[in-house]
């Protein structure tokens, strides 16, 4: 299988869904985001995406050391990374675990940025996700 295809592959068994968008600049400083994930409520998603800009990746995941933050390898090396689980922790003490794609971005060659999507899976391994809109439980 060309690697085009087993990249497909991955994204389409990796991200049914994607409950969080977060954009860094070079140096790692959160510029926009927006979660919206199931297991918090509206407004905690809202306070989180007000809260996190303008903040380091690490002050916003302080469980993670450089080395193991996706978008800070992504800004070190230039290169897509998939991470199939990631279990971290963020400032307020919540267990998350994630399964995350990112991308750099560049600009006439040049890292600028980078772009991480993300799916929280916590909720597979410990409770059942329920669809609000529609009243099914999704176990």
């Amino acid at each position: 299988m060309d690697k085009k295809h087993s990249d497909e592959n991955w994204l389409m068994e990796h991200f049914k869904y994607v409950d969080s968008i977060t954009i860094v600049d070079k140096n790692g400083k959160i510029v926009a985001q927006h979660r919206y994930n199931p297991r918090f409520s509206k407004e905690i998603n809202q306070k989180e995406n007000k809260w996190s800009l303008n903040k380091n990746i690490l002050e916003m995941i302080p469980s993670l050391d450089p080395e193991e933050s996706t978008l800070l390898r992504v800004l070190k090396t230039g290169r897509v990374v998939y991470q199939d689980e990631q279990v971290m922790w963020d400032h307020e003490g919540r267990k998350l675990k994630c399964t995350n794609i990112n991308f750099p971005i560049l600009s006439r060659g040049t890292i600028i940025g980078a772009v991480e999507l993300s799916r929280d899976t916590t909720h597979i391994e410990s409770e059942p996700v329920k669809s609000d809109k529609i009243g099914i439980d999704f176990t």
